[in-house]
């Protein structure tokens, strides 16, 4: 079709469509619109690569702020040779270019995270979690536990001035906006709350910070609720064992005919508990406990209980407060603003969800993506052998431990490079062999191993350095299509849906200029982990 033609078919002036003709660039780009006189500063494939690296280290709970991604966006464009409007003084990129780019990419904005320590970042692994379900599973092939009999249970503190408060309307644009507390700081009362995958709730237990019972604690405790005290006010053993343990045996009524499941967390006073080890296993309870810094992911009361429970009785509070004008809430009224939230948020559904978001029952261990595992990916231990592998050999800032010689050739699925000797440093930056590709090995301990390129089809032998004063240099390991990588055994991959594969940290080249990633700029945070990680445990 000609220009005249296109120009009288579609009404479009012949004078646009030879001015976009004449454009250089790709044939599909002469249809975009732009921005009049202004030009992106990156391509769209620049700007995909910003994009992966943010959602990469927001999955690994390093997201950058709104200070560090104008720093970032800045060295980009410089390291690219990108010509740029950015502030040269300050180094950085400007404000309309950050919102601009957040606009462009929808999926990404800007969010207030949770604080979240670095045990239950690195807690939280595909294999511990495996491990959990294996044994859960083991369980239950042996004992057929139905959802009646699988209990789990949760301590949690009641305060007498809540942690959180509800939002209240007030004047726009004023600066504090207050809310009427009893007291600077509360006064903390425990309670230890139980129920099953069927929905029913055993009653609770609390424990005052007093010496001797007071018969006001029980005003307003739902029925049944057992009221005991401590001068600490904390759960101690002899109080989980001799009294609460007592309370769930008489309601849950396990036998031999019909045991029970008790599912808790590895706090001192559950596990390290001879008395309550004995009498669970004279009275047919079998208990898992959780591993450690997993209760956000696989307590069933975490996950769907206390945070309901947590708002109704903030909501308690305020009302009592504002029906008891001149008057604070002391720990005489607890029992009585407990119960209340307690009847609001023990809910049979409620109970339902929460074992089955966890994936204890129904039974379900793919209930976590792949890309719930990785924030643990940064502190992932290697197995044995595994200490060169791609994600650790494209990482410029991380020097990869010295390599002993394997006992046999097969330690690796793919071909590993090694020296004959644990002394010899090796530099490497990008490896990936062929399955059937021959190491290359170092016959002398004084030979530096410099490996940077290599390009071999699957059945050619790399070379091999015989002696001592040949050092060999070597710069990319290529692999065919259907060599298997090498990869940590316990580390998951980011799932594509939500969060961004591992960026590549190494200078490529693309139509032969030198194109630094974003990755390669801020790099990718990596800890290798010194102690076992901590199973679950089945009592």
């Amino acid at each position: 079709m000609t220009l005249t033609d296109a120009s009288e078919t579609y009404s479009i002036p012949k004078t646009t469509l030879f001015r976009r003709v004449r454009k250089d660039g790709e044939p599909g780009d002469v249809a975009q619109k732009g921005l009049g006189r202004f030009r992106p500063v990156f391509s769209q494939q620049q700007e995909k690569d910003l994009a992966d690296y943010l959602l990469f280290m927001e999955s690994r709970l390093f997201g950058l702020t709104l200070k560090e991604f104008p720093q970032l966006s800045f060295q980009f464009a410089v390291r690219n040779h990108v010509e740029h409007p950015f502030n040269m003084e300050l180094k950085m990129a400007g404000e309309d270019f950050v919102y601009g780019f957040l606009k462009r990419h929808q999926m990404l904005s800007l969010r207030t995270p949770e604080a979240t320590s670095a045990a239950r970042a690195a807690g939280f692994n595909k294999v511990v979690v495996m491990n959990f379900y294996q044994l859960l599973n083991s369980l239950y092939e042996t004992y057929h536990f139905p959802p009646s009999r699988i209990y789990n249970n949760d301590e949690t503190g009641v305060m007498t001035v809540p942690n959180k408060t509800s939002k209240v309307i007030s004047m726009k644009g004023k600066k504090q906006v207050g809310s009427l507390a009893s007291a600077e700081r509360g006064t903390l009362v425990i309670a230890e709350i139980c129920f099953n995958a069927l929905g029913n709730y055993i009653p609770p237990l609390l424990i005052f910070p007093r010496k001797n019972l007071n018969p006001l604690f029980k005003v307003g405790a739902p029925l049944e609720t057992v009221i005991t005290c401590h001068p600490s006010g904390w759960m101690q053993s002899e109080i989980f064992a001799q009294t609460w343990f007592k309370h769930f045996l008489h309601h849950a009524k396990p036998s031999a005919e019909d045991p029970v499941l008790l599912l808790f967390d590895g706090h001192a006073t559950h596990t390290k508990n001879l008395t309550l080890i004995e009498m669970a296993r004279e009275n047919h309870v079998h208990i898992l406990v959780i591993p450690p810094h997993m209760s956000h992911r696989l307590q069933p009361h975490d996950v769907s209980f206390m945070g309901p429970l947590n708002t109704y009785y903030e909501q308690e509070v305020r009302v009592w407060l504002r029906k008891h004008p001149g008057k604070v809430i002391t720990i005489y009224q607890v029992a009585g603003l407990f119960g209340a939230a307690y009847q609001k948020a023990a809910t049979t559904s409620t109970a339902i969800s929460g074992f089955a978001k966890t994936g204890i029952c129904p039974f379900n261990p793919n209930i976590f993506p792949d890309h719930m595992f990785a924030a643990a990916e940064t502190t992932d231990k290697p197995t044995p052998g595994d200490e060169l592998t791609p994600s650790d050999a494209t990482q410029p800032d991380r020097a990869p431990p010295a390599a002993s010689a394997p006992s046999a050739p097969e330690q690796f699925n793919t071909t590993q490079i090694t020296s004959s000797d644990a002394a010899t440093p090796m530099d490497v930056n990008t490896i990936s062999a062929p399955s059937d590709a021959t190491t290359p090995v170092s016959s002398d301990a004084a030979t530096p191993m410099d490996v940077n390129t290599i390009s071999a089809p699957s059945d050619a032998t790399t070379p091999v350095s015989s002696d001592a004063a040949t050092p060999m240099d070597v710069n990319t390991i290529s692999a065919p299509s259907d060599a298997t990588t090498p990869v940590l055994s316990d580390a998951a991959t980011p799932g594509p849906s939500n969060t961004a594969a591992t960026p590549s940290t190494s200078p490529s080249k693309k139509n032969d200029i030198e194109y630094v990633s974003p990755a390669y700029i801020m790099g990718v945070p990596r800890v290798e982990q010194t102690e076992p990680r901590r199973q679950a445990v089945l009592i």
